[in-house]
């Protein structure tokens, strides 16, 4: 394709900005992750705005685009966090936690504040 100027990119990209955050929220259902998804995608398409054959394309090529740096940003978030549930035993309530659960937390502390306690101030 020929050369594009930055004006003209900025007016497609501004046509289509709703479609492709809305197709980033359906993918990520995080609307921080879904901006993300969409500026990475702007950029990328940015960058590589030369290898756009047909401009009447323009519209499934960066839809495309946000599809993958999307399912890219899923697929990290999904390695980074794993998240478990876990259930208090005194409410009986399901909390989520990534690691140590609050709860073991508050008896970990709990444990450690008696020992100190047991032995006493110096």
């Amino acid at each position: 394709m020929s050369a594009i100027s930055n004006e003209a990119f900025a007016r497609m990209v501004q046509e289509y900005m709703p479609n492709l955050y809305r197709l980033a929220l359906g993918i990520l259902h995080n609307r921080d992750d879904a901006e993300d998804a969409v500026s990475e995608s702007v950029l990328k398409a940015f960058e590589k705005i030369h290898t756009l054959r047909k401009r009447g394309s323009f519209q499934a090529w960066i839809m495309q685009i946000t599809a993958n740096e999307a399912k890219r940003i899923y697929a990290k978030n999904k390695k980074l966090s794993p998240v478990e549930k876990t259930t208090c035993p005194i409410s009986g309530t399901n909390t989520m936690s990534c690691g140590i659960s609050s709860w073991n937390w508050m008896l970990y502390i709990g444990k450690s504040l008696s020992c100190f306690f047991m032995r006493g101030f110096p």
